[in-house]
Parts: C-alpha cells; structure tokens; sequence
C-alpha cells in the first residue's frame, strides 16, 4: 500500500512477502533509479530520484505508529544529505 504523505513524500505500508523482502525491493527501485540518472537520452527533468527512508515497528521502543514514521524520515533525511553534491548548502 502506498500513501502520499506530504507535498513530494510517500510511505509504502509493506505486507507478506514484500516485507520480507523489503530490502531487495529497496535496491531494485534505487538500480532502477541509477539506470534512469545515467540515462543519457534523457532531459535532466526526465531523471527522477528518490531518498529512501527505511524503518520497522520494533515493539521494544515504539509506542505508536508515529515513532515508526519519525525515524523513517530521519534516515530519509540523513540520505537526501547523502545525495546533495558536494560543496551545497543545505
């Protein structure tokens, strides 16, 4: 299930078998992605890109839904930092 969130941010709820490969379905949409920068044939607006923020339920410190979702969005956060070229403010 997917849910916008946010003018540009998303959340993706993952059941089953995606949760259980959660980690694979993460690297496959950023090789995508990577294939797409590379690309190329097209425009720089044609390139989409994504910072990925990945966090699970962990029932010894969350209490609610919300903690889950905060920390997801740190390690997004902490990625866009990642993506930014060097020598970029903010």
């Amino acid at each position: 299930m997917m849910f916008r969130i946010g003018g540009d941010e998303f959340v993706a709820i993952l059941l089953r078998d995606d949760y259980a490969n959660r980690e694979r379905l993460i690297q496959e949409l950023q090789d995508v992605l990577n294939t797409l920068q590379r690309d190329e044939t097209l425009q720089p607006w044609e390139k989409p890109n994504a910072a990925i923020g990945m966090a699970t339920y962990d029932r010894e410190k969350d209490t609610s839904v919300e903690d889950v979702f905060r920390r997801a969005d740190e390690r997004m956060y902490q990625r866009k930092k990642q993506m930014k070229p060097k020598g970029t403010c903010r």
